[in-house]
């Protein structure tokens, strides 16, 4: 009988703890964002599948304090709840809606696509290849412009490229400490 006992109570003391290791899984599973979602801090936003790539091409000289290596590749990047305006010629004139935006100031080995690479902040000129230098992200972006914006400062990300589409997988923090972590998959747009 004290066999039995025993052995009912390790049975139960392993139930106990294998349930809550499951428990512990399936939480952290639930807080990861998906393909194409961005968590910053405690809320998890969908983005567009577009996104913008404006080239600014490879640097000229013409601001000292403003030198980098490659080519200057401006990304934008959009919740889903928006979407951008072309004009004519193709070029992006508006937004409609309201919602999150990123913008990265990055620096590539190639003037028609961003990477594939992983991008890492750097503070200052001049920049290397395969850095981005300013970036920040706004929490209300809309055509009248955007309010409740902040800077990043710690982090890269990862792009990856298949055919024309995109996945940039995040892993950042902005100055306040907040955590960014997520993805975007989808097309870029270039503009020149």
């Amino acid at each position: 009988m004290k066999t039995l006992f025993k052995f009912s109570a390790y049975f139960f003391a392993a139930a106990i703890l294998l349930s809550s290791c499951k428990k512990d899984n399936e939480d952290d599973t639930t807080n990861t964002p998906t393909e194409g979602q961005i968590t910053i801090g405690t809320k998890t936003y969908t983005f567009s599948q577009q996104g913008i790539l404006d080239n600014y091409g490879s640097d000229d000289g013409t601001f000292p304090s403003f030198q980098y290596d490659g080519i200057n590749l401006d990304v934008f990047l959009i919740e889903n709840k928006m979407s951008f305006v072309f004009n004519p010629q193709g070029v992006v004139t508006d937004l409609t809606g309201t919602g999150v935006s990123f913008y990265f100031e990055s620096f590539s080995s190639d003037s028609l696509t961003l990477g594939p690479d992983t991008f890492r902040y750097h503070a200052s000129s001049p920049y290397p290849i395969g850095t981005f230098a300013t970036a920040e992200y706004c929490l209300n972006t809309s055509s009248a412009g955007s309010t409740d914006c902040h800077t990043i400062e710690e982090g890269y990300y990862i792009v990856n490229l298949t055919g024309d589409t995109y996945l940039i997988t995040l892993n950042l923090t902005d100055v306040d400490g907040t955590k960014i972590t997520g993805s975007f998959k989808g097309k870029l747009r270039m503009q020149f």
